[in-house]
């Protein structure tokens, strides 16, 4: 286990730099030479020397953008069309080196689509090069890293593609397997009702792309998403079978071993290679292999051989979440069933020991990843594992391996039909266990200090197991690990975020030691045309979905108490809706003028929560009294002509040791008239004006506000040309120092209530960006 370790450390010197991976590094190869283990630290040396040597292959530095056209070796199991979107990996040939790139492309009409559900092995794509955009807010899903770990630098937005039925074509080895993957999948689809090939495509060859999306998502939410995925369970249930199977047949121990040697690898190839695959599969062909020759590894000793594997293979891969689930997990495991006190247990004991050490275990990673977890991997695995152990994978091996014999058998046609109405059922059971409870706990992203101490306590917890066997301290340790659960919902720091929505409006309030969470305005994509059915995405972006959920989940918050809706335009509260289905809200707030406006009122109607209050202030802007967060709203004198960016809420509040104004998509009139009823007002903070319109912010009112900051929200390169020159040069001439999402993307204020925090606030800048 211990050179498995190096390589891991040798892994993380690469891709970080740290120099404190490469020492530990080092001693651990001092420690193999002291040890007199002179064979191993040079076979150990041999495989470090040659990972960075693949590593350093793998990277390329190809920039020719200027090409349009290109052509591309497709990998066709990752071509996937959702309702007019393209999208595939695949590598090109230029410069006399292979480059890979990720692809998409939008169809112009239903008979191309139709046309195009079947992937080539290479086709011509026209379009320009172009590196792929990184993460704009905090905690964002970074997409560059995510391509670079998978060795793709590129992506290509094509505006034409031509499919070549030239078969002659060269084709590297590892898209030579994957045509055959393909190939296996196309077959599923020929010969299974829809509902049976999803599941053996999914289970047996590791590809989710056809499941529904309503499905995956509620088998996440109970925290079974696993069970989908091919995972080590799925491996050891097909090698059960296989050892069964071989020994009815009378095939000796030895020869069962050499036949699975040999089918271990084509069960690699057919499941693509993925990194929970790889370490399964890896350590069962060690244990065969030295089962053959008499070597007597331990399990630990394969599970090394599949850590050291899959890093020499691909260096990046810890990075993945399959990747830290799988190796963390198995070596858990391996762990507990060695210990005494596990072994001498009953049955049941064991059962729920292992579950929840693996779902503690668990936390950090799901946590870091996805920012929440399910306690449903507690409750339901006893429910699932032995319908999928027992009925499902051994139906879906069988199905598949008599499937020959489907298009000629109305029996085995009529068994399939009841396999796939057996297959709806465990779905609607599925979703309607999701629909009627709330499994889902949001922790946030742990910190790094949090992440240490859990694992510092995961350690002394089964040391303590160990020694001790089962007693009462081992409450202690679930208390303490409940406890750094809270850190991110309790945090002493208070935060403002000016989320970057593109062109509209988001800013996040979570107040110090969870006194509440607020969100002012929603932002939203305006669609500009209605799209017919064939264009429309089983799985489409959204910005309430794909921006505003994550990066409010990532920083601990549960739910919002309120969401405060400043008036009725789009880019204000266009992703409520999406919004509300990702997080619960509370309460709605906004104006008078908006709750009448008949836009918003059709969105209200069209909030699956319909449970959630609504509140308003009167014709007059009075109303929500207390205000949120202490926040107080400026009413005036408005005339009724007055249009919907004068009719916006405006908002002053104090946060930590700055006075902030929040204006909505104020006009000068409007500012007119807040300087007349409001002679002192002034803030350290300003939140500008419509985006950095010019008919806002005038010089009169940013002379008499005099902020200290000046925040905008606003599209990159937006068709208004927001922020305008004139509006930058006003703030500039006051001195404000000015944030915009544009070009620094989301904005995060920190602030403290308590003394002390305050003070080592006040030691950094309050105000971070995500793109410096």
């Amino acid at each position: 286990m211990f050179p498995a370790l190096l390589m891991f450390f040798y892994c993380l010197f690469i891709h970080t730099g740290q120099v404190v991976y490469l020492i530990i590094v080092g001693i651990g190869l001092l420690r193999l030479v002291l040890t007199g283990a002179y064979s191993l630290a040079a076979a150990v040396v041999v495989l470090l020397l040659l990972l960075f040597t693949v590593d350093a292959a793998s990277t390329s530095d190809y920039k020719n953008t200027d090409t349009t056209y290109h052509l591309i070796e497709v990998k066709q199991t990752s071509w996937t069309v959702d309702g007019n979107q393209l999208k595939f990996h695949g590598r090109l040939w230029e410069e006399e080196e292979y480059v890979q790139l990720a692809v998409s492309y939008r169809f112009d009409t239903e008979a191309e689509k139709a046309a195009s559900l079947t992937p080539p092995l290479h086709l011509i794509a026209k379009g320009q090069l172009t590196f792929p955009e990184g993460p704009r807010n905090i905690n964002q899903f970074d997409y560059p890293a995510y391509l670079s770990r998978k060795n793709i630098v590129w992506i290509l937005r094509a505006d034409q593609l031509n499919f070549l039925k030239d078969t002659s074509l060269p084709q590297s080895l590892l898209y030579r397997l994957d045509s055959k993957r393909q190939q296996l999948l196309s077959y599923c689809d020929q010969a299974f009702k829809p509902v049976t090939a999803r599941y053996v495509k999914a289970l047996l060859f590791a590809d989710r792309r056809e499941l529904s999306k309503d499905v995956t998502a509620s088998f996440r939410q109970l925290g079974l998403l696993h069970l989908l995925s091919i995972s080590g369970l799925h491996i050891s249930l097909f090698l059960a079978v296989a050892e069964l199977g071989m020994k009815k047949l009378r095939i000796t121990v030895e020869s069962s071993g050499l036949v699975l040697l040999l089918l271990l690898p084509v069960i690699l190839a057919a499941a693509g290679m993925g990194v929970s695959v790889m370490r399964a599969v890896t350590q069962a062909w060690t244990k065969y292999l030295s089962d053959v020759c008499k070597w007597e590894l331990t399990a630990g000793d394969c599970w090394s051989a599949a850590l050291m594997l899959t890093l020499l293979l691909n260096s990046s891969a810890f990075y993945f979440v399959g990747f830290q689930l799988s190796f963390s997990l198995s070596l858990l495991i391996l762990l507990i069933s060695a210990q005494t006190f596990y072994q001498q247990a009953t049955h049941l004991v064991r059962f729920i020991t292992l579950n929840i050490l693996l779902f503690i275990a668990s936390i950090p990673v799901l946590s870091y990843h996805f920012y929440e977890f399910s306690w449903g991997v507690l409750l339901l695995n006893s429910l699932y594992i032995p319908i999928l152990s027992f009925i499902i994978m051994p139906g879906l091996l069988f199905f598949f391996f008599i499937s020959p014999l489907l298009f000629y058998s109305n029996v085995f046609m009529t068994a399939e039909h009841l396999f796939a109405e057996l297959l709806i059922l465990m779905e609607r059971l599925t979703l309607f266990i999701d629909s009627s409870v709330s499994l889902m706990y949001v922790s946030g992203r742990l910190l790094p200090v949090v992440t240490l101490l859990w694992i510092s306590l995961m350690i002394s917890g089964l040391v303590y197991l160990e020694k001790k066997g089962y007693g009462r301290l081992l409450l202690v340790f679930l208390a303490g690990f409940w406890i750094l659960l809270q850190v991110n919902r309790y945090s002493p720091l208070g935060r403002i975020v000016m989320i970057d929505v593109g062109q509209g409006d988001a800013v996040l309030i979570k107040e110090p030691f969870n006194r509440g969470n607020h969100l002012i305005d929603t932002g939203g994509i305006m669609i500009w045309q209605t799209e017919e059915d064939w264009q429309e995405r089983a799985d489409p972006f959204t910005l309430g979905g794909n921006v505003l959920v994550p990066v409010i989940k990532s920083m601990g918050v549960p739910e919002l108490d309120h969401v405060i809706i400043t008036h009725p335009h789009w880019d204000h509260y266009g992703a409520l809706k999406e919004l509300t289905e990702g997080i619960k809200v509370k309460k709605v707030l906004t104006n008078h003028y908006t709750l009448k406006h008949p836009d918003f009122i059709k969105m209200l109607t069209g909030l699956k929560d319909q449970s959630i209050k609504i509140e308003s202030t009167d014709e007059a802007g009075n109303g929500l009294v207390p205000a949120p967060a202490g926040m107080k709203v400026l009413t005036d004198d408005l005339p009724a002509s007055a249009g919907s960016n004068d009719r916006s809420l405006v908002l002053a509040g104090s946060f930590g040791r700055n006075r902030w104004l929040f204006t909505g998509d104020i006009e000068s009139d409007r500012e007119d008239a807040l300087m007349r009823l409001y002679p002192d007002l002034r803030a350290d903070v300003l939140k500008v004006a419509h985006h950095g319109s010019h008919t806002s912010s005038k010089d009169s009112f940013i002379r008499q506000v005099q902020p200290t900051y000046s925040l905008i929200s606003v599209g990159a390169n937006n068709r208004y040309a927001h922020p305008q020159q004139e509006v930058l040069e006003r703030l500039n001439h006051y001195g404000s120092v000015i944030y915009r999402t544009d070009n620094q993307g989301g904005v995060i204020y920190t602030y403290a209530d308590h003394p002390l925090f305050d003070w080592w606030i006040r030691q950094r800048e309050p105000f971070q960006t995500i793109i410096q």
